[in-house]
């Protein structure tokens, strides 16, 4: 995905996480900052604790 998206992507899943959809907003959220890891827009989630949480949670399920 293009990285100039980054801002799009990040109005969306702060909709996403408004409308309680925190898995979905979280996915998203992890593949920005997979991508760009120091993307500023997203630094208060990427520290939250309750991201780390759904990492922690989500982690199995992405590997194969």
């Amino acid at each position: 995905e293009d990285p100039n998206w980054d801002g799009l992507e990040d109005t969306r899943l702060r909709i996403l996480l408004a409308m309680k959809h925190k898995d979905e907003a979280y996915l998203l959220a992890q593949k920005v900052l997979d991508r760009n890891p120091d993307f500023a827009p997203l630094q208060d989630i990427k520290n939250s604790s309750d991201f780390h949480l759904w990492q922690k949670k989500n982690s199995t399920k992405n590997q194969v």
